[in-house]
């Protein structure tokens, strides 16, 4: 009887601490409900569940209430995703290794044609631009692939001779050209005197990579003039002057004056470029002698007539250009004369040791 009554009041207290998790109401509730049901069994020693017990009775049941679970409902975590934007790692640039180089080198010809129609040879300048990054040494280096053709110095181009050169400009490892073309065409006399009905031939012209184009006359009855192979064929045909010009395919012109006259043209004056000269005993000196007409008119020939002292020095002539060649022999003073038809000049040579 005891042992039921105990389970009873044992469920009884184990529903009301359950339904206490719902709301202290509906626990008292049931437990006004339970007292009852054990009254109407007879049983009525222990309707107070909260009376006194006997602590050595082992079967008394605890009078402690169960511990209410607490009411509070939990926050909830909050579900609204963060706002802020996290800020993102800079990212970082990579750095660029620039090269201490020459990129480029340009010229600012291509091409380019030289005339040689004189003694003075022509030039032309090539300017060269160099692009580099970072630092780098722009010095440009020229060379040339013909310097029979063509030379070159700093940028500027000295015409040689007739023909083509190639003209190279490097900076680093970066190179670039320029093609050098020379055209030639000289004349060995640009005066000439003619007797009336003669036909001269001493004027001659050279070509190089070019050719002769055409001749003409200013003045055909003055003077006529032909072609033959590079020799000026001239005639004079009443005293006057003509001029004769001569074009190459070139580009290069070469002019004459041609003057003509009755009589025979002989030499009528001789000079020389220095009427005193100096020279050390074993060296040589050279000056010039130059008649007029010149040797192409008169076909007259320089020559060494007198030299006072043979053993002061040794000069020569050259017939038809008239360089006079001296060399000291030893120390002393000399007077030479050159001529030339019938006409002479007369210097002085002192020899030094």
């Amino acid at each position: 009887m005891k042992s039921n009554l105990f389970n009873k009041r044992f469920a009884a207290l184990a529903l009301a601490g359950v339904i206490a998790v719902s709301g202290f109401a509906v626990s008292a509730t049931q437990n006004l409900n339970t007292n009852s049901n054990i009254a109407s069994s007879g049983d009525t020693s222990n309707l107070n569940p909260s009376g006194p017990s006997d602590p050595s009775d082992p079967t008394t049941t605890p009078t402690a209430e169960p511990t209410a679970a607490p009411t509070a409902t939990p926050t909830a975590a909050p579900t609204a995703a963060p706002t802020a934007t996290p800020t993102a790692a800079p990212t970082a640039t990579p750095t660029t290794e620039v090269k201490n180089e020459v990129t480029a080198i340009t010229l600012d010809k291509s091409n380019a044609t030289l005339k040689i129609s004189s003694t003075k040879m022509p030039t032309v300048t090539l300017n060269a631009t160099v692009e580099a990054t970072g630092t780098v040494d722009k010095t440009v280096e020229w060379s040339t692939s013909n310097k029979k053709v063509a030379t070159v110095k700093n940028g500027k181009v000295t015409a040689v001779n007739g023909g083509t050169a190639t003209i190279t400009a490097k900076a680093g490892d970066k190179t670039t050209t320029c093609k050098i073309t020379v055209k030639k065409m000289t004349i060995n006399d640009t005066k000439l005197t003619v007797q009336k009905g003669k036909t001269v031939k001493t004027i001659k012209l050279t070509t190089k990579n070019d050719s002769i184009k055409s001749v003409k006359s200013s003045n055909k009855k003055v003077a006529t003039v032909k072609n033959s192979k590079g020799t000026l064929v001239i005639k004079g045909v009443k005293k006057g002057t003509a001029t004769i010009t001569v074009k190459s395919k070139g580009g290069i012109t070469q002019k004459v004056k041609v003057t003509v006259q009755k009589g025979k043209v002989v030499t009528t004056k001789v000079k020389v470029s220095k009427s005193k000269v100096s020279v050390k005993k074993g060296k040589t000196t050279t000056i010039t002698a130059t008649a007029t007409p010149d040797y192409n008119s008169t076909k007259q020939t320089f020559k060494i007539s007198k030299n006072t002292n043979k053993k002061v020095a040794k000069v020569t002539v050259d017939k038809k250009t008239g360089k006079i060649t001296i060399k000291g022999k030893k120390k002393g003073t000399t007077k030479v004369t050159v001529k030339c038809g019938s006409k002479t000049k007369t210097f002085k040579v002192t020899v030094k040791k």
